[in-house]
């Protein structure tokens, strides 16, 4: 920024100084140019480290719980939906996110298999990970995949980020999925993470329609003892389908 505010001052000098010469115009000229183009490509650089430590510290939880408040804006609609929520997880390969109370929906996933319940329809739908289904775009599944990343590599592998920013205490991550059918309808998702902690404090998802899922946690417990029961539901009710 000062390289840049100096040249243009020298640059105004010159403009104002007959007596420098042609060849010595060209050469100012040069370094001004040459000073703007390094001061932009340094503007452009993203300070990965926050994002390597928010990482490191994810890869050291075993467990959480947390509850949640979802804010869900849809073109059509003037006001939001707002609902509370809770989650929990357990390393390696569980998960359960449940929106609404009493539940209205629940992510939920052991290992390969995720599951998606209506409990008050006691309808859902199942899908094996490991035949190749991606995960459906809803806020819970996308934080297990995103949201507790044991590698940076693996991190990576599945995202770019375009943006790292710090305001009032709390790093934002902007990243875009490189699943180029995810991409087509998710156009970025956006981190909210404690500087202090790199506690994970919300997640928002935004679409290429315009329409957004925002979601805000509270009461986050990481590390505590958390049994397996959390993670079963007895389906015996259920309608179930095989999901896309």
């Amino acid at each position: 920024m000062y390289a840049r505010v100096y040249c243009l001052k020298v640059f105004k000098d010159w403009k104002e100084d007959s007596v420098y010469s042609n060849k010595m115009r060209c050469s100012i000229l040069s370094i001004w140019l040459l000073a703007v183009a390094a001061v932009n490509a340094s503007d452009n650089v993203i300070n990965l480290e926050p994002v390597r430590q928010w990482i490191e510290h994810q890869s050291s939880v075993q467990c959480v719980t947390a509850n949640f408040v979802q804010e869900r804006r849809l073109k059509a609609l003037k006001l939001p939906i707002v609902n509370p929520g809770k989650l929990w997880f357990k390393s390696p390969g569980f998960f359960r996110w449940q929106l609404g109370e009493p539940a209205e929906s629940i992510a939920l996933q052991r290992d390969d298999k995720l599951l998606l319940l209506r409990p008050l329809k006691k309808a859902g739908e199942h899908y094996n990970l490991e035949q190749g289904n991606s995960r459906k775009l809803v806020p819970g599944a996308v934080f297990f995949s995103a949201g507790f990343p044991r590698s940076y590599k693996g991190f990576t592998e599945n995202f770019t980020v375009t943006g790292v920013q710090k305001e009032a205490g709390s790093f934002f991550f902007t990243v875009k999925v490189n699943d180029r059918k995810a991409m087509l309808a998710l156009r970025k998702i956006v981190f909210q993470v404690n500087a202090t902690t790199f506690y994970t404090e919300g997640i928002s998802l935004r679409f290429r329609d315009s329409s957004s899922v925002s979601t805000r946690f509270s009461s986050i417990r990481e590390n505590t003892k958390l049994g397996n029961s959390i993670f079963t539901v007895d389906l015996r009710d259920y309608t179930m389908s095989e999901g896309n």
